[in-house]
């Protein structure tokens, strides 16, 4: 990026200029901005839905309440008792992986290597604990990434978890899709993801200008690493627009798995909608 734009980059930033629409991944669930969740009911039984939204925070603060909400949205819908989970994943275009993956990591579970990233200097492994991200080098060095406030929420068991995705599942919100693969009792849905599961550093040059250069590339836990990112166990073309839950054939392709996988594991009791 020539200096003039990361000129023109700031201007906007800081509300001198008018930011210029940019081509995005196509995903009409883009929009989405902070994490959301709800029940839907199928076959007598309550299935969670939680939305994992793209995050940008500026700050420690920032990050925390973004993890902090997705974790009580966990919380609050682990009440009803389900054997079985989805996570939405799609139009997450990214942002900062850690609080994503801080704010899940009740259903992806507590693990020293939920994925990785193989850099031009070696492997770092991504891991979740005590309600905490943290990256950890070859030799063992720890970047331990700011915690949820308050005690983490634990899930009891190894529940199935089915994961959306589609074009617009890209970067953060693909590697925290990637630390999803290999877990027990999950299965994704949806479209192939953007394919910018890739780690990147800002060079800056002698004139003022500024490369970005990809660094490393993400891998699951098993190691498999997805320079273009993956699809899904079954591929289902989503809308072009944003429709109810009894409409989008995604959803209810991935609610009718749950249902089938998880018939006589839970004792829903009454839901309020």
């Amino acid at each position: 990026m020539e200096k003039r734009e990361l000129q023109r980059k700031a201007q906007r930033a800081t509300g001198r200029e008018a930011e210029t629409p940019t081509s995005t991944p196509s995903s009409p669930f883009i929009g989405r901005h902070e994490p959301e969740g709800r029940l839907a009911r199928l076959g007598g039984n309550a299935i969670p839905i939680v939305v994992v939204t793209k995050c940008f925070p500026e700050n420690d603060r920032q990050f925390t309440d973004y993890e902090t909400k997705l974790q009580r949205i966990v919380a609050d819908l682990d009440g009803s008792r389900p054997a079985g989970w989805v996570v939405d994943l799609r139009g997450n275009v990214g942002g900062n992986m850690w609080p994503m993956l801080a704010g899940i990591g009740p259903l992806l579970g507590e693990g020293d290597h939920l994925g990785e990233f193989f850099n031009t200097d070696g492997h770092s492994a991504w891991r979740y604990r005590d309600g905490a991200a943290s990256e950890v080098a070859d030799d063992g060095k720890e970047s331990r990434y700011p915690p949820v406030a308050g005690a983490p929420y634990k899930i009891a068991g190894k529940p199935h978890v089915a994961v959306l995705i589609d074009g617009g599942t890209g970067s953060s919100g693909e590697a925290v899709a990637i630390a999803f693969r290999g877990r027990p009792k999950t299965r994704f849905f949806g479209e192939h993801t953007q394919g910018a599961s890739t780690a990147n550093d800002v060079i800056e040059l002698s004139d003022g200008a500024a490369m970005w250069l990809t660094i490393g590339v993400d891998a699951d836990r098993t190691g498999k690493q997805y320079i273009d990112g993956f699809g899904p166990d079954e591929a289902i073309r989503g809308a072009e627009t944003a429709v109810p839950d009894g409409q989008d054939a995604v959803l209810q392709a991935a609610l009718q798995w749950l249902n089938s996988a998880t018939r006589g594991l839970t004792k829903p009791r009454a839901i309020s909608y």
